[in-house]
């Protein structure tokens, strides 16, 4: 369920949180299937994980998010 939500947040750019239940899954830890590269790679494309990284911050392209207000706007109190 991992691999689907990180699939998930990679093509829509939206976050997705996976939750689970920690007792539970060390309790059953003989049950789990570990996943082989290929299988992530047929799941998740290089270019969604390129294009992730390229937005990623670094000093080397910095950025300034910009917000809806005028730059001439003035918070009066802020």
């Amino acid at each position: 369920m991992a691999l689907v939500s990180a699939r998930a947040t990679l093509e829509s750019r939206v976050p997705f949180l996976h939750c689970f239940d920690g007792f539970r899954t060390s309790a059953e830890v003989m049950k789990i299937e570990l996943l082989t590269d290929d299988d992530i790679r047929a799941m998740v494309s290089d270019d969604l994980v390129q294009a992730h990284r390229a937005r990623a911050l670094s000093p080397d392209h910095p950025f300034y998010p910009r917000h809806g207000a005028e730059p001439g706007c003035v918070f009066p109190g802020a």
